[in-house]
């Protein structure tokens, strides 16, 4: 069962109400938990045997996907940032949305879900601080409220909560951030992701950028003198 102190932090810091998250509650997802294997790992790292329930492709708009939040391990992960008019209106060559899924996460493993993601503490009890230092050493993203449409029913949109990275590293940090991380590691998530989003038949293009963004990224990193990577 999910503890009280965790309600009651959930509430404080993001608003949420528990009649928001009973018996379950539905979460966009962008990143590595596109793929089933890794969120199954994950979850079972963390004491719950939850899968991707209930899992539908799903359009989230006036958004874009970035592999730009700061990352323990990898140095990177993904976060999505809502576009503003000017910049929707200076790149009409882009789509401002980001293709994920929706899935839901039962309360009795909401726990288990939001610690590996790092919002939570290790006793499941209450949300991490959010470090606003310049190595971000608390938690590394925010619970918003979004609202997506879901594939089949282009009339069909769904209320959803979704995390949003609030530990951005600078563009001019990335490269040397590249160098001195692990450079296997993030180009196996960014893989996992693309390997989860063939798998709900979303465009991996995406991700394909992301790819050849970060071998751009290391080749430049030559020379440079590498962060401590936090």
């Amino acid at each position: 069962m999910i503890q009280e102190s965790l309600l009651e932090c959930l509430k404080a810091k993001f608003g949420i109400e528990r009649e928001e998250l009973t018996p379950t509650s539905t979460w966009f997802s962008y990143g590595s938990n596109l793929s089933k294997l890794d969120f199954e790992r994950k979850m079972k790292k963390n004491d719950s045997n939850l899968s991707l329930l209930c899992a539908v492709r799903s359009t989230l708009k006036g958004y874009e996907r970035k592999l730009e939040n700061r990352s323990k391990t990898r140095g990177l992960a993904y976060s999505i940032n809502k576009t503003s008019f000017l910049t929707t209106l200076f790149r009409l060559w882009q789509r401002p949305f980001v293709y994920g899924i929706v899935h839901d996460v039962p309360i009795d493993d909401l726990a288990a879900f939001l610690h590996f993601e790092g919002v939570i503490d290790r006793n499941f009890s209450k949300v991490r601080e959010k470090d606003e230092g310049k190595e971000c050493k608390g938690r590394k993203y925010d619970i918003e409220r979004v609202k997506v449409q879901v594939y089949g029913n282009m009339k069909d949109w769904i209320d959803c909560f979704t995390l949003v990275g609030c530990c951005p590293v600078p563009k001019q940090e990335i490269p040397s951030l590249i160098m001195k991380c692990d450079y296997d590691e993030l180009i196996r998530y960014v893989q996992t992701a693309m390997n989860g989003a063939i798998c709900f038949g979303i465009d991996i293009r995406p991700f394909e950028d992301d790819l050849r963004k970060i071998e751009d990224w290391r080749k430049k990193s030559v020379g440079q003198t590498p962060p401590t990577c936090v």
